[in-house]
């Protein structure tokens, strides 16, 4: 079908073309007053997520997700998967900026929940199911360099209930650079 028939059958045919030429605008002489420029640093502004962070109570691991309340299921998941790992969880920091992640700590393993926070705290592109099953390394500072390991989200284990084992292959990784 031609364009003109489109259009037509859209009853917006005929084009109407504006024939005379509009005449030239020309704005007043407008006297424009003196500004005082002041030259200041733009405030840096941080759009990383915001992280909720947990630390075992030997100061061994920190476990990052995303700073959002868990839901009720959520919590009692992440109790479980706590208690599996013989790991006694303190929330340490709810609404933690990446930068200010470790705070001075320097955990012996990074467990990252979802592809977010993994993301995120890797500054990764890399997709989640490349990101699993592998170890990362996260830089404290110039030397420093804690073991990551990535595993799946709370709320993504209790929709997909096959992964947990997935899940645990993970803390079980985690386990083993804990004890090292």
């Amino acid at each position: 079908m031609m364009h003109e028939d489109i259009l037509k059958e859209l009853e917006l045919w005929p084009v109407w073309r504006l024939k005379v030429a509009l005449p030239e605008v020309v704005a007043p002489d407008v006297t424009i007053p003196s500004v005082e420029v002041i030259d200041v640093l733009p405030e840096v502004v941080d759009h990383s997520p915001v992280l909720k962070a947990y630390e075992s109570e030997d100061e061994c691991c920190v476990m990052l997700h995303a700073a959002r309340d868990f839901t009720q299921e959520e919590e009692k998941l992440w109790a479980n998967m706590c208690k599996a790992m013989g790991v006694k969880a303190t929330l340490i920091q709810p609404h933690a900026r990446v930068k200010d992640l470790l705070n001075g700590r320097a955990p012996a393993v990074l467990i990252l929940f979802g592809e977010d926070v993994a993301q995120t705290v890797l500054q990764s592109e890399s997709n989640f199911d490349d990101l699993r099953g592998t170890q990362h390394f996260y830089k404290t500072s110039l030397t420093i360099k804690v073991p990551a390991i990535v595993t799946y989200d709370l709320n993504h284990l209790l929709q997909q209930l096959p992964d947990k084992a997935k899940a645990w292959d993970d803390l079980r990784s985690a386990l083993k650079l804990m004890k090292i």
